[in-house]
C-alpha cells in the first residue's frame, strides 16, 4: 500500500466549504429560544414543600388542589409485586392506599385512573373495563367497558373512551350516549387516532382533551398531536392548537382558559395559557422540565409536578404580569 501525504492546499478550500455549507444548514434550522426560567425562581416558581420526593410515581391532580394520586406500578422483576393506588397529601407529607380489589400482579393489565371532585370517587379502568370507587366507603362498582375515564365537576356523569369515540355515561341512569368521533376533525387516508386526557370544564359544559394522530396522505406520514374542544350539549368540536407533547389540559377556575404543558427534550417545558372558545395561544412561560399543571381554584396558583417525584408553584400574576381573570388574547 502506497501512503500518500496529504496537500494542505488542496484540504483548505475544502474545510472552507464545509464550514460555509454547515452554516447555512445553521442559519436554516437553529431557532432562537428563550432561555428557560429555572425551576425554585424567587418570587415566580417555588417549592410546595421541603419533601425531596414523592412517596410513589404521580399519576393524576385535578378538582382537589391539597392530595395528588400516585400509583406504583411495580417492579417486572417482581412478580408478585401488586400495584398500589393512593392519595397523597402534599402539605402533609401523608401518603393513604387505596385497597382496590381489581388491581392484580399481572403487568399484562392496563390502568387508568382519574381523581374526582375533593377525592370522594376515583374511576379507573382496568384492562377495557371500567370502575368506580367509593374512597371513603371502600367500595367499588362496574360501570361499563371503555377506557381513561374522567368525572365530572358534579359527580354525576363519567366520560370516557372507546375506541375512537368519546362516551358520557350517567351514573345513576347508567345511559350511555356518542359525544365525539375523531373522524369528524381529521379525515384523510390510513388515519388512525388514540385520544387521552379527557378535562371537564369548571360548569360541565365542555370537554378538553388531547388526540394523537397518525396518518398517510398522498404517501406522506405525518404523526400529531392536537387539544380538541368538544361542546356536550350541541357535540360540535373544534381544535384549539396542534402541536407535540401537551399533557393533561387545565382549566382556569372561570372556564376561559386552559393550561397545558408543551415538552421539548432540548429546552425544558413551556406552560402555555390557550383560550379555546377563540383559538388563540394567550401567552406561554418556559421553565425547567415539569410533567403536569394543575389551576388552582383561586386562580392564582397553578401547580406543577416536576420530573414526576415533586411539586413546585407557579405565581400566575408575576409569570404573566397580571391576574389571570385579565390574561385575554391580544
Amino acid at each position: 500500500m502506497v501512503m500518500r501525504k496529504l496537500d494542505s492546499r488542496a484540504i483548505t478550500p475544502a474545510i472552507s466549504l464545509l464550514a460555509v455549507a454547515f452554516s447555512s444548514i445553521s442559519c436554516f434550522t437553529s431557532k432562537p429560544r428563550p432561555t428557560p426560567i429555572p425551576i425554585g425562581t424567587a418570587g415566580v416558581i417555588y417549592r410546595a414543600n421541603d419533601i425531596d420526593e414523592f412517596p410513589s410515581s404521580f399519576y393524576d391532580w385535578k378538582y382537589d388542589p391539597n392530595h395528588l394520586l400516585l400509583f406504583y406500578r411495580g417492579a417486572w422483576e417482581i412478580i408478585a409485586a401488586e400495584p398500589v393506588i393512593g392519595l397523597y397529601d402534599w402539605r402533609t407529607d401523608e401518603f393513604h392506599e387505596l385497597k382496590i380489589p381489581e388491581l392484580n400482579a399481572y403487568n399484562s393489565v392496563t390502568y387508568d385512573f382519574s381523581q374526582g371532585p375533593d377525592s370522594r370517587f376515583i374511576a379507573y379502568s382496568a384492562d377495557g373495563e371500567i370502575y368506580l370507587l367509593n374512597v371513603e366507603g371502600g367500595s367499588v362498582e362496574h360501570v361499563t367497558s371503555g377506557e381513561d375515564p374522567s368525572i365530572s365537576p358534579e359527580s354525576s356523569r363519567l366520560a370516557f373512551w372507546k375506541m375512537d369515540e368519546i362516551f358520557l355515561i350517567d351514573l345513576e341512569t347508567l345511559e350511555e350516549e356518542t359525544i365525539y368521533q375523531s373522524d369528524k376533525i381529521f379525515k384523510s387516508e390510513g388515519y388512525s387516532g388514540s385520544g387521552c386526557c379527557l378535562s371537564w370544564s369548571p360548569d360541565g359544559t365542555y370537554l378538553a382533551f388531547i388526540l394523537r394522530t397518525d396518518s398517510i396522505e398522498e404517501g406522506k406520514r405525518t404523526i400529531g398531536e392536537s387539544i380538541i374542544l368538544v361542546n356536550l350539549d350541541t357535540q360540535e368540536s373544534h381544535v384549539v392548537s396542534e402541536d407535540r407533547e401537551w399533557s393533561l389540559p387545565a382549566w382556569s377556575p372561570d372556564g376561559r382558559l386552559i393550561a397545558s404543558v408543551q415538552n421539548d427534550m432540548r429546552y425544558g417545558s413551556e406552560i402555555r395559557i390557550l383560550d379555546p372558545f377563540n383559538n388563540c395561544v394567550v401567552d406561554r412561560f418556559r421553565t425547567g422540565p415539569i410533567s403536569h399543571v394543575m389551576w388552582f381554584p383561586d386562580g392564582k396558583e397553578i401547580g406543577m409536578i416536576y420530573f414526576s417525584r415533586q411539586i413546585y408553584l407557579l405565581d400566575v400574576e408575576a409569570a404573566f404580569g397580571a391576574p389571570y381573570t385579565s390574561l385575554a388574547c391580544k
